[in-house]
C-alpha cells in the first residue's frame, strides 16, 4: 500500500488541496515524494520518461530493483544541486513480494518493508514500527 495526501503546504498554510505526490511509474512500481513541488513534479516526469524509453528499448517494464537503482543514480547525479525531494519508491519484485525503498535528497537508499516521508514522518513512523514491525508492543521487553 502506498499513499499520499493532496495538500501542498508551507508551515501552517495550505497552498492547494490538489497537489500530486504519488506517481505510478509502471504497473509494479510507484513513487511518492515530499519536498518542493516543482522538484517533485520534474523528478516524476523525468522518471516516467525514462521508464517509457526503457520499455521502447527492452520491450518490457523495468523491475523494482532496476527502478530503485535508476532513482538512486538520478538523485546522486544531481548531488551538487539536488532535487529537493524525499522519495519513497514502492512496488513488487520478481517474486511478487512488496518492498519499499526510502531515499534522501542525494540518492542514498534503504530497502525496507515499510517507510514514510514528509512532514508527518515523525508521527507515522513509530506507528508503522509498532503495528507492522511489532516493535514496542507489550511483552517485547520480556523476550
Amino acid at each position: 500500500v502506498i499513499g499520499g495526501d493532496t495538500r501542498m503546504s508551507r508551515g501552517y498554510s495550505i497552498m492547494t488541496r490538489k497537489g500530486h505526490k504519488v506517481t505510478e511509474l509502471t504497473s509494479r512500481v510507484t513513487i511518492a515524494s515530499g519536498g518542493m513541488q516543482a522538484d517533485v513534479s520534474t523528478l516524476h516526469k523525468l522518471l516516467k520518461m525514462r521508464m517509457e524509453v526503457f520499455i521502447e528499448q527492452h520491450r518490457k517494464e523495468m523491475s523494482l530493483t532496476s527502478a530503485a537503482q535508476m532513482l538512486s543514480n538520478t538523485l546522486y547525479g544531481r548531488r551538487f544541486f539536488p532535487y529537493y525531494a524525499f522519495n519513497v519508491l514502492a512496488g513488487l519484485d520478481s517474486n511478487d513480494e512488496g518492498w519499499v525503498y526510502g531515499y534522501d535528497a542525494v540518492g542514498s537508499s534503504e530497502r525496507r518493508r515499510w517507510a514514510c516521508s514528509g512532514s508527518a514522518e515523525p508521527i507515522i513512523m513509530p506507528l508503522l514500527d509498532n503495528r507492522l514491525g511489532k516493535g514496542n508492543a507489550r511483552g517485547d521487553a520480556n523476550e
